[in-house]
């Protein structure tokens, strides 16, 4: 039993010992206060012109000022503009009107869409002519072949008509006499449309030729190929 209580004593010895309730209070206290040091160091409000710094506050300042300085400038600048194209806008003067009637100056009022005009007018011409004589050489090979090969000739309104056409004037001279041959076996509308042709074109020259005063230019007038080959037509389908 001896042994007993002295183990229970030295247990009861050897338990912690418990703190008083005023150090018990002392401890939370400073625990309290070093976590709130710690919370105000973490989250220390810091202004955000502080966070920039001096210097980039300075350069904004510095920016928009210029800003509205160059504005200001370019408002004065757009202002002279306009007074310059106000004074450039005025009624040409009579002396300026002149001026500009002169040969030497007819050039410089030129404009560019003339140009283009112009230069697609040549252009226009110069396939337009490509192509008459282009039908000029079909019409006349399609008068050889009717001469030369009539068993695969074969007769084409479209080149009856272009034919009609050039004969006069444009057909060569060794390619006429297959022309005439050939317009002579016309009948019917195609007749009296050639008839047509050819009084209407001897009529027009006697007219121009009662205008020329010299003999010479009379002369020369009705000897051209268009009087001369509207008469041999007549003569043929009479």
């Amino acid at each position: 039993m001896a042994k007993i209580e002295t183990e229970l004593a030295k247990k009861r010895k050897a338990k912690k010992r418990k703190l008083t309730t005023e150090e018990h209070d002392d401890e939370v206290a400073n625990k309290s206060v070093i976590v709130e040091d710690i919370a105000e160091q973490q989250f220390e409000f810091v202004p955000i012109a502080q966070q920039q710094g001096p210097g980039r506050i300075g350069k904004k300042r510095k920016n928009s000022e210029k800003g509205e300085v160059k504005e200001k400038r370019s408002k004065f600048v757009r202002e002279d503009d306009e007074c310059e194209d106000v004074a450039d806008l005025h009624e040409p003067t009579k002396d300026e009107l002149k001026e500009s009637e002169k040969p030497e100056n007819t050039l410089a009022l030129m404009t560019i869409r003339q140009k283009r005009r112009e230069k697609h007018q040549k252009l226009l011409e110069k396939q337009e002519g490509k192509g008459a004589e282009r039908e000029l050489r079909r019409d006349e090979d399609y008068l050889r072949m009717w001469y030369h090969s009539r068993n695969i000739w074969k007769f084409e309104k479209l080149r009856q008509i272009s034919i009609e056409q050039t004969m006069l004037e444009k057909l060569h001279s060794d390619i006429w006499p297959l022309a005439l041959q050939y317009l002579a076996g016309t009948k019917g509308a195609s007749k009296e449309r050639l008839v047509k042709i050819a009084n209407d074109s001897i009529e027009q020259l006697d007219k121009q030729s009662e205008k020329l005063l010299g003999e010479s230019e009379k002369r020369i007038l009705l000897h051209s190929t268009k009087y001369q080959r509207a008469r041999d037509l007549l003569q043929i389908l009479a």
